[in-house]
C-alpha cells in the first residue's frame, strides 16, 4: 500500500529571506515614519490597545525586526551546506576508482621528473646538516628552483594520494626556503656557502645572552623545517613506488 506523501516543510515562498526582509523592513520604515507624528501615533496605538495597555509604535517596529530575523535564520539553517572550495590544482586529481593504466604511467613519469628536481642527495643533505653551520648555497638553490618553478598543472599527479603528498612536499619546501632566505646571509669565510645572520656575532661573543639565544632559535627552526621536507619527500617516494611502480 502506497504511503501518503508527507507535507512539505518548506516555508511559503513569500517568507523567503529576501522577501521577508523587504516586507518587514518596509513596515518598520512606515511605522517609524508614523512615530514622528504624535496624533497618528495615538490613533494607531489605540487601535492596537487590545489589553488596555498602551502599545508604542517603536515596540511594534522592534517586533517586526525580530520576526524578520527569525525567518531568515530558519531559512539559513534549512539550506544545504555549500560544497567546499578547492584549488585548481586539486581538481586535476582523478578519483582512485577511475584511475587507468594511462594515468599510472603518466604519474610515474611525473614522479621521475620530480625526483630529478629534488634528488636523494639534496634530501639527505637536509636530513643530516646542522644549520648552525654554513650550508651549501647551490644545493639549497636547487630546492628554491623546485619551489618557484615546479608547481604547475603539468607537474601534478592524477592519483589523489600522490597529489596530496606532492602538495605537502611543495608546501614544506616553500616554508623552508622562506626561512633560509629570511635568516641566512653569505658566509664570510666559505665561498659558495650561506650561514645564519647572527653566526658572526656568536663567534665573537661568549656562549650566552640574547645573541646566542637567537642563534639557537633560528638554528632549530631551520632544522625542524628541513626535517618536514625530508618526511614529506619520503612519504611521496614510498607512495609512488606503491601506486605508480
Amino acid at each position: 500500500m502506497a504511503s501518503e506523501p508527507r507535507p512539505s516543510l518548506r516555508p511559503a515562498s513569500w517568507l523567503g529571506p529576501k522577501r521577508a526582509w523587504a516586507v518587514f523592513v518596509g513596515l518598520a520604515v512606515v511605522l517609524g515614519f508614523l512615530d514622528d507624528f504624535d496624533v497618528l501615533t495615538k490613533v494607531i496605538a489605540n487601535v492596537w490597545d487590545w489589553c488596555g495597555a498602551h502599545i508604542e509604535i517603536t515596540v511594534l517596529t522592534g517586533l517586526l525586526g525580530a520576526m524578520a530575523a527569525l525567518i531568515v535564520l530558519r531559512q539559513r539553517v534549512a539550506a544545504p551546506p555549500s560544497a567546499p572550495s578547492s584549488s585548481p590544482l586539486a581538481e586535476v586529481a582523478v578519483p582512485a576508482a577511475t584511475l587507468t593504466e594511462a594515468h599510472t604511467k603518466a604519474d610515474k613519469e611525473t614522479f621521475e621528473a620530480l625526483a630529478q628536481k629534488v634528488d636523494r642527495n639534496l634530501v639527505n643533505y637536509l636530513r643530516d646538516h646542522d644549520f648552525g653551520n654554513p650550508w651549501d648555497r647551490e644545493l639549497i638553490r636547487e630546492l628554491a628552483f623546485y619551489v618557484d618553478g615546479y608547481n604547475e598543472v603539468e607537474n601534478t599527479f592524477h592519483d589523489p594520494v600522490l597529489e596530496h603528498h606532492r602538495q605537502d612536499l611543495h608546501a614544506a619546501a616553500r616554508k623552508f626556503i622562506n626561512l633560509v632566505s629570511q635568516y641566512g646571509t653569505w658566509s664570510k669565510h666559505l665561498d659558495g656557502y650561506n650561514e645564519l645572520d647572527s653566526s658572526r656575532k656568536v663567534a665573537e661573543e661568549p656562549p650566552e645572552g640574547e645573541t646566542w639565544e637567537r642563534w639557537n632559535r633560528l638554528r632549530g627552526e631551520l632544522g625542524d623545517a628541513a626535517h618536514v621536507v625530508v618526511e614529506a619527500y619520503d612519504e611521496l617516494v614510498l607512495n609512488a613506488r606503491l601506486r605508480a611502480p
